[in-house]
């Protein structure tokens, strides 16, 4: 399954289980099988599972050598 969000880091985040959404202003980095996104802060949707970054600073695409 590449490509798919692995991991979601930050210091803080806030969790609404009313509104189903994630946020924080902290730095975040994202990370899957192939790739890491680093950015200050996100809004997520928990349940469209769309993620918006804050200041997006880098994204980083290494991929896989075997088909």
């Amino acid at each position: 399954e590449q490509g798919y969000l692995q991991s979601i880091r930050t210091n803080f985040i806030e969790v609404n289980l009313n509104d189903k959404t994630m946020t924080s202003d902290q730095p975040v980095v994202i990370s899957g099988q192939n790739y890491v996104i680093s950015s200050n802060g996100l809004n997520a949707s928990l349940e469209t599972q769309q993620y918006e970054l804050h200041d997006h600073v880098q994204t980083v695409y290494q991929p896989s050598l075997l088909p």
